[in-house]
This record gives C-alpha cells, structure tokens and sequence, in this order.
C-alpha cells in the first residue's frame, strides 16, 4: 500500500493534535474506497519514518482508527483495513477477543552526566528516585542514554535531559521528541529547576547575618548550575558593602581525580588551602559546592586543628542526609530532589499524551535548613 505524506496545512491541525491528523488522513483514504477491506495496514515503523512521528502518536492514531472499526489486528498476523461497515468490523475484533492495541507505557530516554553517577551520589540517586516513581506510576519505562552519542534518541517517546548535557544533545535530537531539562532552565525547552543564584545568596546572607564578614567559597568550575550560584554569593556580599575577593575562592580538585566523590574532594580541597593561604583570608566561614563537599572540608578543618563552628562556619547545599549524620550537624539549602524528578516526568508525560513540544518552566522552591554548623564568627 503506498504511504503519502501527512498535511499538516489543514485549519485547527495543530490544536487536534497529530495523532488525530494521522487517523483522519487514513479514515478518509478508507472512507474514499482507495484503501479496501482486508488490505495488510502499513507497520508502526513505516508509519513513523513516513510522517515523521512518535510511535505514541501511531499507537493513539491505531487506537482510534479501531475504536472506529476501520481497522482490525489480527494476532500473529498484522493490522488490516476492516470490512466497510463498521458493526461488522467491531463485532468480528470483539467475537476474537483481541484487545489490539492497549495503550503502552512510554520509552523515556535519560541522557546526562548526572544519571550516569546516580549509583555513587546521594544527589543524583535522590533525583533518580523521583523519576523513577513518577515514571513507575504511568507505567514509562527508562532508558539511560549516552548523551555523548550521536545516535540512540529515535529510541525514545521522550527526552530527560539532566544538567548541562542539552548543549551535547540538542544537535542530535529531532524537534519533534518531547523534551524536558532537569536543573538547569533551557530557553526553548520544558525545565525543571531551582533558583540556585538566590539558593546561593540566601546561604550567603544567612552567614552575613551571623556577623560573618569574610567567607570563602569551595566549589566546582563555574558552569551552568555552579556559576549561577557563585554569583549569588558575590551578589549577597556586594549587597552588604563586601567586595569579594578571589582569594576566598577556591577550585575544588579534579572530580574525576576523585572517581566523582565529592567528600574526597572537599577534604583534600580545604586540606591543601589550609596548608596554602587560609590564615591569610582571614575567613571565618565557608560556603561549599554541597554536602558532600562540607563534609569534607570539615574533616580537614578538624585535622588542622580548628573547630566547626567555633573558628570556621560550614554551609552546605543539596539537603542530604548526610548532612545529619555527622558533628556538628550540617546547615544546608535543601534542594527538592525528588520533586523535581517526579516533575519532569509529569510535565514530559503531558507532552507526549497531547504529542505536542511544549517549553514550559516550572521552578521550585528550595530552604535554608540552619544547624549547628554554623555560628557566631570568633572574637579575635
């Protein structure tokens, strides 16, 4: 049976959503007697490369085509145009006792640096989970993808697309796939994210509030998510009269150095700038990349013989639990990790139910959950 291509020309096309446009070009050509009874339909993947669809939008369109009784599936055999009277087609797929075409879970695509760790950080685990529960509930199943491929993404009815990895994946994704960026806010792409530049401020004005006046910052090189939150910290000290200087910062070491253990590299961190100029900051608090970092560097503030808080104040960032694990207990922003797993999912579920890209941006709140890390700063 020849194929023709789709027009999407048509008034109010796009509002009826492609899946209808694909089962009204088919219901007319039957309707027209140019496709006749008993006639093998074309395959899911004949239909997908012709009109250049998801395969949620060929398995809605043969929904609907059947549910009209224009079409019949045969078990072991194919789909087929039905008899021309449609009780007859329905009374001869109901006298089978075939259910052709029940709707499906969709094929969710993971791709980033994040998912790829989720198994060694509590962070990316945390967010894992709430993708997975979300995606469990629809009945979705996952697909981690190697965001640094050029192929791989036609496999997917959608696209999670975590951290800066869209600017690797962008060019090899077709716009018609539903997309979603988790953390990190993409123009022209679904995102669900955080405001990590007031984050960062208000763990920055949370230590000026102390009476803190000089306060370092260990992070990670300064993209995406970490430079939004170093200029939050610049901002917060500028905004009290403070101009930060470049001393207190401070690069965190190679991650990969590390196997991406965030704990081993805030120790060895704050290890070699205690050993280096610390004293010469003259900080008296530290503002680090995450928990994780925090624990670290309060492992080797401990070992330099200082005292957290009593000579330096640690902020972490994330709301892990183990920040609660340990003496004294960490203050941190508390990052709704879970959610905005579970968010993505809803939001790329709703994209590919109407099969229509969408940019939506849904941003949630984070806390600042002070403990007995910090304090005070020390009279001198």
């Amino acid at each position: 049976m020849p194929l023709s291509p789709l027009s999407t020309s048509k008034p109010g096309a796009a509002a009826s959503g492609k899946y209808l446009q694909l089962s009204e070009h088919f219901a007319s050509r039957i309707h027209a007697g140019q496709l006749r009874s008993g006639e093998r339909f074309p395959t899911f993947v004949q239909l997908q490369q012709q009109f250049g669809v998801t395969a949620n939008t060929v398995n809605r369109a043969l929904i609907d085509l059947e549910q009209k009784g224009l079409i019949v599936c045969e078990p072991r055999r194919g789909v087929f145009v039905a008899d021309a009277t449609p009780a007859v087609a329905k009374a001869s797929s109901a006298a089978k006792g075939s259910t052709p075409f029940a709707m499906r879970g969709a094929l969710i695509g993971l791709a980033g640096f994040g998912f790829r760790f989720s198994g060694r950080s509590s962070y990316w685990a945390a967010l894992l989970e709430g993708v997975q529960e979300a995606a469990t509930q629809r009945g979705s199943q996952l697909l981690l993808l190697d965001f640094e491929s050029t192929t791989g993404w036609e496999k997917a009815d959608g696209l999670l697309i975590c951290d800066w990895a869209h600017q690797l994946t962008v060019p090899h994704v077709s716009s018609q796939i539903p997309c979603v960026s988790v953390l990190v806010p993409v123009p022209d792409m679904a995102s669900v994210y955080v405001d990590d530049y007031a984050a960062a401020r208000g763990a920055t004005e949370h230590l000026l509030e102390l009476g803190h006046r000089r306060i370092a910052y260990l992070h990670e090189r300064p993209y995406t998510i970490t430079a939004r939150r170093l200029a939050g910290y610049k901002d917060a000290l500028k905004a009290a009269g403070i101009a930060p200087q470049q001393q207190w910062r401070r690069r965190l070491p190679g991650i990969r150095e590390f196997g991406n253990d965030f704990v081993k590299a805030g120790y060895e961190g704050m290890k070699r700038w205690l050993h280096g100029d610390w004293r010469e900051t003259g900080c008296t608090a530290l503002l680090c990349q995450n928990d994780e970092t925090a624990v670290g560097a309060m492992t080797a503030i401990r070992e330099a013989g200082l005292s957290t808080p009593s000579d330096v104040s640690v902020v972490g960032f994330d709301g892990m639990q183990i920040g609660t694990h340990i003496s004294p207990r960490l203050t941190t922003i508390e990052m709704p990790l879970r959610e905005i797993g579970a968010r993505a999912i809803e939001m790329l579920s709703r994209q590919i139910e109407a099969d229509e890209v969408m940019a939506e941006h849904q941003i949630l709140n984070t806390r600042l959950r002070a403990r007995e890390s910090t304090a005070t700063p020390p009279r001198h």
